[in-house]
Order: structure tokens, then sequence, then C-alpha cells
């Protein structure tokens, strides 16, 4: 039996995360996931809702956090806006099942919701670098975000070209061109 770390354990409840949902993190199916046994699970974790926590704050680091600071590489705020656009245009079956988690979970609630503020911020931040005043800012980066949540959640699933398409148009809406 292969050894695991802590990230193979976060990653591997992504993957049963997305495929059965919160109801399939348990113990016995993770561990049968992952091929390990019991023992593993508390080398690394005190208890399963322990274990939940800090998954909850890798899924905030890794569709939150490090989406921003990927998106910072570019050199301009409109270049940011594409990078972060080209970063939201796929469809991630985790976020889906990371929002079906926040509707059962107070602390996944908590989560999804400093998730959702601290992207929102992040968008309204880059408009105001574009040059839009706060309240349009502020407008502009619920719309986009509201998009983007709703195109994960249409049925099916907007596909990248779509949403890239969705995301050209709001930006057209809003006036945001590249020489802004």
């Amino acid at each position: 039996m292969a050894r695991k770390t802590k990230y193979d354990w976060m990653m591997g409840t992504m993957e049963v995360l997305i495929v059965h949902g919160v109801d399939g993190m348990t113990l016995e199916a993770l561990t049968k996931h992952l091929g390990v046994t019991k023992g593993s699970f508390y080398h690394h974790f005190a208890d399963m809702p322990t274990f939940r926590k800090e998954m909850l704050a890798m899924c905030l680091y890794e569709s939150t956090t490090h989406v921003i600071e990927r998106t910072e590489v570019g050199a301009t705020p409109y270049q940011k806006l594409m990078v972060l656009t080209e970063l939201a245009s796929g469809i991630d079956p985790l976020e889906v099942a990371i929002r079906a988690w926040a509707l059962r979970d107070p602390d996944a609630q908590a989560t999804l919701i400093e998730i959702d503020a601290r992207r929102m911020e992040y968008v309204a931040k880059l408009y105001r670098d574009l040059g839009l005043d706060d309240d349009s800012a502020a407008r502009g980066s619920r719309l986009y975000y509201s998009a983007f949540v709703g195109g994960l959640h249409l049925m099916p699933s907007l596909t990248t070209p779509q949403m890239l398409e969705m995301f050209a148009a709001l930006r057209q809406l809003a006036g945001i061109k590249e020489d802004n």
C-alpha cells in the first residue's frame, strides 16, 4: 500500500466530492478510493471535522488565492482581466460540488461566502483599475461573477467558448476595452 501525503488525501477527496458529493466523503469511501487504511488518515488528521475544515481551506486557496496570484502576472489591468477570464472560462466540477456542499454545511457555506466575497472584490479592483468608478466597478463585478456562477449551473453547463463569449459580451456592455 502506497503512503499518502496530506495533499494526496485532499486531491483524492476532491475527486470523491465531484463524483459522489458530500455524502460520499466518508472515511470508508476515502480510504477505499485512495487504497489506504484508516491509519493513514489519522496520521495526518485528528478527525473528520478537522479534515473537512482543512479541505475547505485548501479549496479556498486553490480556487481563489492561487487564481488571483496567477492573474496578477498580467502587466495591465486589462491583461489581468483577460487572464482571469481565461481561467474562469473552464467549467470546474469541483466548484459546483463545493456549492452543493455549502447548501448543507455551515463551514462549507462560510468558506464559500469568503470565496465569493474575495473573488468579487478582486474583479471590482480590476474594474476600478480599468477606470470604472466604485459603484460601477461593484455592479460590474457582481454581474461578471454572477454570470460565472450561473454558467456553471446551467444544464448542460456552458462550454468554455460559450463562457468566453459571455465574458466578452460583459466587457462590451461595461465599455471595457484594451486601451482602458
